[in-house]
């Protein structure tokens, strides 16, 4: 009897690979999905589902959280097919490859021994499905592209409302009606809002395509400071100031479009930490956009008061110790650059 750990297999047949493990997004879980849960679990005693993007903020490309998600693949599975599912998930590391790697493996193994055979599923679309070829020592099992469906597609169709029936008919039914009921929603109205933002801007032809931005971490007394944005795509959420220029000698006069200092004539000593671009491809949906991000220690014994600038609706002071609390609630990467620094420098 083949041994998964934590768990006795009483079915007779024998599958090739005691686990399959498919990694993805799912957002939203779509036919394509569904078929290669099928297939996985023709080859396989058991199917591991890892849901990337772990307690991301919600943005056009992960709209849905872990809960949601899982809420949506339980309903278009049969209950045999579940008693063979493991649903784990994990955070992007998107400037720490090699943690994620680490993550993957870690939850796979807690699940099952890893001297078994087990293979990797997935569909070598794009740059994006890099991960399959990172995992050598699992079998790869290539799905295929099923009718040409992807999500990407799908979430762009729901949420500018076009072609919708082709939307839906792309995903399982309880997908569908689930979709159909979350349009009621606020959530649903904020994203949707992001979106025809996003069409505007790509119409504009004389848009510049390549839009860096300068990013400035700073802490004082072991709290951080972030805003809310007046910004569509930040709008709603915490991020670090962000401007177009930054004058390192003066980076309080650099950040008053995002955030002012009450007492304007108090002399503040920024020490700079560290510095670095931050170039994710897809952190910035329109174009090509890097972040130069400077990690300053503000040297001072209270805390300054804070006020929004004219870009941003809300500032404030929180505990460092306390970020990870509101890790769903931050702008794009801007949690991972700030973790990149807390993990990689002393101050």
């Amino acid at each position: 009897m083949l041994k998964v750990r934590g768990l006795k297999m009483t079915n007779s047949k024998e599958y090739p690979y005691a686990a399959s493990v498919y990694i993805g997004r799912f957002q939203p879980f779509h036919n394509g999905h569904l078929n290669s849960i099928k297939s996985a679990l023709q080859k396989s005693h058991r199917l591991i589902l890892v849901l990337g993007g772990a307690y991301l903020s919600p943005s056009i490309r992960g709209p849905w959280s872990i809960e949601e998600r899982i809420q949506m693949i339980k309903t278009c599975l049969t209950k045999q097919q579940l008693n063979r599912i493991d649903f784990v998930y994990v955070r992007d590391r998107l400037y720490c490859e090699q943690l994620w790697i680490q993550n993957v493996k870690g939850e796979v193994a807690k699940l099952i021994d890893t001297n078994l055979p087990i293979a990797i599923i997935g569909h070598e679309k794009d740059s994006s499905s890099y991960y399959l070829k990172v995992f050598p020592q699992w079998f790869f099992l290539e799905t295929g592209n099923f009718k040409g469906i992807n999500a990407t597609d799908i979430r762009k169709a729901y949420f500018l409302s076009e072609n919708l029936k082709s939307a839906y008919d792309k995903t399982p039914k309880p997908i569908s009606n689930w979709l159909k009921n979350y349009r009621k929603k606020n959530a649903f109205k904020i994203i949707k809002e992001k979106y025809n933002y996003i069409q505007k801007m790509l119409s504009n032809t004389k848009l510049n395509m390549n839009n860096d931005v300068f990013n400035v971490f700073i802490i004082c007394n072991n709290y951080v400071l972030l805003l809310k944005s007046k910004q569509t795509l930040r709008k709603h959420l915490f991020s670090m100031p962000e401007i177009e220029e930054l004058n390192q000698n003066d980076p309080k006069n650099s950040i008053l479009s995002e955030i002012i200092f009450k007492n304007s004539s108090i002399k503040l000593n920024f020490e700079l930490l560290n510095h670095r671009i931050f170039d994710y491809s897809g952190r910035y949906p329109i174009g090509v956009q890097k972040s130069n991000t400077f990690y300053f220690k503000l040297n001072h014994e209270n805390l300054p008061v804070v006020l929004p600038g004219k870009n941003s609706e809300h500032v404030e002071w929180i505990l460092l110790d306390d970020i990870h609390l509101l890790e769903n609630q931050i702008y794009s990467d801007h949690f991972q650059i700030m973790s990149w620094f807390l993990n990689t420098t002393s101050s």
